[in-house]
């Protein structure tokens, strides 16, 4: 009898199978092993995550150039959820507020104007990621957080140079190195 496990439904027989068998390297172990999967009949992907590992590595290994360009192609498609996960990342370590997981289309149409909000500058959508032309999102007002009446999408390398005081302290240096040319 193939028994029925799945942790994430209180009323399945749990304890007709507490241990389960890896596909590939055939070994018994914990469910915990195992990649969450609710599609699967046991509710736990079929190969351990070791097992995993070891495919993606290898697969990487084959060809890190295909690897590398569908990160990359990837990262395009999805670059406003991608702008926000690290925005989230970056709130939640500062515990700042956060809401732009409600605003992605507006993002995505804000970005498909393809320059700097401050500059309008050309972003440099093909470029490697974390280049001075690439899209960033920046706080207006460092003080009320990743909200989204507070962001602009600006170039990466501004966004760097404004860094904690803002836009009046980068014009005062850069009017006073014009100075002294």
């Amino acid at each position: 009898m193939n028994a029925y496990y799945n942790e994430n439904d209180p009323y399945a027989a749990q304890w007709l199978r507490p241990m389960l068998d890896c596909a590939t390297c055939h070994e018994t172990k914990l469910p915990t092993a195992f990649a969450v999967d609710l599609s699967r009949q046991r509710g736990r992907r079929y190969s351990c995550l070791s097992c995993e590992a070891r495919k993606a590595a290898a697969r990487y290994t084959a060809r890190p150039e295909h690897h590398r360009n569908l990160v990359r192609l990837s990262r395009q498609r999805n670059l406003a959820k991608a702008l926000v996960r690290g925005a989230k990342k970056r709130a939640g370590k500062k515990t700042m507020p956060f809401d732009l997981d409600g605003h992605i289309t507006e993002i995505e149409q804000r970005l498909s104007v393809g320059c700097c909000e401050m500059t309008r500058i050309q972003f440099d959508f093909d470029g490697a990621r974390g280049g001075w032309r690439n899209p960033s999102i920046d706080r207006i007002d460092c003080h009320k957080g990743y909200v989204y009446a507070n962001i602009r999408i600006i170039l990466h390398g501004l966004n760097t140079a404004i860094g904690h005081w803002g836009e009046e302290v980068l014009l005062q240096m850069i009017a006073a190195w014009q100075a002294q040319r």
